[in-house]
């Protein structure tokens, strides 16, 4: 018999299906995981810390596109269900679509087929500062990858950010949007704290997955980088490499924390369907007392 594949739990291995492009390609490795590295946190217990409903309090994100053929955005990609029934499980369904990769929707210096996602700001009373593990529970139904997001703020919200997030059009002039002062003018990246973020391989196989991820296992996305080993790849990339927050998932209360699902396609032509369990849970190990 066929000796059977090592999983790949380094968090650092090529996307499936489309090849990253860019001064910066050589970041597209980072934070990549197969999701059997983090299925049913198997021979351990855990206790919930928090949950998060998924069905509350939520806002999409995506491309604008034009519908109507009066040059002006009207039609956003990204679709979530309201809560439904599927395998017993209770769900939300996230449907989104890449386009071409020339669309200004596009970061030219984080080329990937970008389709969108949904976010949900979370609680900022300190409630998540015990937790080591996210579970989370997925069912894909095509192909491509998840980006579970999460976003640290480290300082006080600045002054000029929106006060509701608002995509078409981007809030008041200036405005930055959505937690963390994420700027509309350079891709909604954040401008302050800390973006963790762990990257998933979508692969249909018709049964819900249930992912415990070990919070340590998200790595400091936007952090400052050494580009001296590799002299095609110095680009620093504002919102990316340029050392934002502390390096570290520790809400403080009153600190804004956000927890964002992204989608990226196969490919810049695939659409993306994914299942996700309704509820959220930040968890610790049992018996642990902080």
């Amino acid at each position: 018999m066929p000796s059977a594949i090592a999983l790949n739990c380094s968090g650092s291995q090529s996307p499936q299906g489309y090849i990253y492009s860019g001064p910066n390609s050589r970041l597209s490795a980072e934070g990549r995981y197969d999701t059997q590295c983090f299925e049913g946190g198997v021979g351990k217990r855990f206790q919930t810390v928090a949950e998060v409903d998924l069905s509350k309090d939520w806002w999409s994100y995506g491309i604008q596109v034009d519908t109507n053929s009066d040059k002006l955005p009207d039609t956003e990609t990204t679709l979530i269900s309201n809560p439904v029934l599927i395998q017993g499980k209770r769900a939300i369904n996230l449907k989104s679509f890449p386009l071409e990769s020339g669309h200004p929707s596009i970061n030219p210096k984080d080329p990937n087929p970008f389709a969108g996602g949904m976010a949900i700001a979370l609680k900022d009373d300190g409630r998540y500062l015990p937790a080591t593990q996210l579970e989370i529970w997925i069912l894909p139904e095509t192909p491509g990858t998840l980006i579970l997001e999460l976003y640290d703020q480290d300082k006080p919200t600045p002054a000029n950010q929106c006060a509701d997030w608002s995509t078409t059009p981007p809030g008041p002039k200036d405005c930055l949007a959505g937690g963390l002062g994420k700027d509309p003018k350079n891709y909604y990246l954040p401008t302050t704290g800390d973006e963790f973020v762990v990257k998933l391989p979508l692969n249909p196989t018709g049964q819900w997955q249930k992912l415990v991820i070990p919070l340590d296992k998200f790595i400091d996305w936007n952090r400052r980088r050494d580009f001296s080993e590799n002299p095609d790849a110095r680009e620093a990339v504002r919102g990316i490499t340029e050392k934002l927050g502390d390096g570290l998932f520790n809400p403080e209360k009153g600190e804004e924390v956000t927890l964002q699902l992204t989608l990226v396609g196969h490919d810049w032509k695939s659409p993306i369907n994914l299942n996700i369990g309704q509820t959220v849970k930040f968890l610790k190990p049992a018996g642990a007392k902080k």
